[in-house]
């Protein structure tokens, strides 16, 4: 969303366009919701549609509404939501691992599989900050590797 409407523009008012980016998608305001965020986004777009034409049409794209979605977790949660570069590393990972391997036996075999590569991943292994885990329900994970 945000490469989408990032123009190549001079540089004088690429600060301020960030800026203004960075108020729509702050995570610190605990009484946000997405609403709010799609309202900061559409004010944003009328604001700079003047200057850039993009602004115009992504004012109102419902699909980037969704993009809002992580206001409705808790405050603490919203600035590691960053999970894309996660995803595709994951992703890269399955078709790494897939394409070492010719032919499967069945469906089952494959989601085996891909289970464990998910689950080998050292990275999604790290505590999460700021919150206090509940050792009952979440005992602290040990480097078995």
């Amino acid at each position: 969303m945000l490469r989408n409407g990032w123009p190549n523009d001079p540089r004088n008012s690429q600060p301020l366009l960030a800026e203004d980016l960075r108020y729509v998608f702050a995570t610190d305001r605990r009484d946000d919701t997405p609403e709010k965020g799609w309202k900061r986004w559409q004010a944003v777009c009328e604001k700079w549609k003047g200057k850039y034409r993009r602004f115009a049409t992504l004012k109102n794209e419902l699909r980037y509404q969704a993009s809002f979605t992580y206001l409705n977790y808790d405050p603490r949660m919203r600035s590691m939501i960053y999970t894309t570069n996660w995803i595709e590393r994951l992703n890269k990972d399955f078709r790494r691992v897939l394409k070492a391997r010719n032919s499967m036996p069945d469906e089952d075999s494959v989601i085996t599989l891909l289970g464990h590569v998910a689950i080998d991943k050292r990275c999604y292994r790290r505590k999460v900050p700021k919150l206090k885990y509940e050792t009952n329900l979440f005992p602290p994970m040990t480097d078995t590797n």
